[in-house]
């Protein structure tokens, strides 16, 4: 009888953008929290968050920090790229600040 094969461990790679957006975050355990389910990206991230779709995607969505960030990430090969981390909100200021730094981010990249 064969054993299941581990999961792979993906690397994680920050954009600069998602680096300042984490430095913006002001609360230490607010960051901790954020640096925490990054870091859990690293197993079966395909399987966490939801796909995104029009122009993101390719890219996937998760949650954090009792769901007040969102993570846009996206899996390439055996890295996962975290693009953006943002503060959520009920309205649509998450679409204010989020789609003109990602429209920047797409530019430079």
């Amino acid at each position: 009888m064969t054993e299941p094969e581990a999961p792979i461990e993906y690397r994680i790679e920050l954009t600069l953008l998602a680096l300042e957006m984490l430095a913006e975050v002001n609360d230490q355990r607010h960051r901790e929290g954020l640096t925490n389910r990054i870091e859990k990206l690293k197993s079966e991230p395909e399987k966490q968050g939801k796909p995104l779709g029009d122009i993101l995607k390719g890219y996937r969505s998760v949650r954090a920090v009792g769901e007040r960030y969102r993570i846009i990430y996206k899996v390439d090969r055996n890295l996962i790229v975290v693009l953006i981390v943002v503060l959520d909100s009920a309205d649509k200021a998450t679409e204010v600040i989020f789609m003109p730094r990602l429209s920047a981010y797409s530019r430079s990249s």
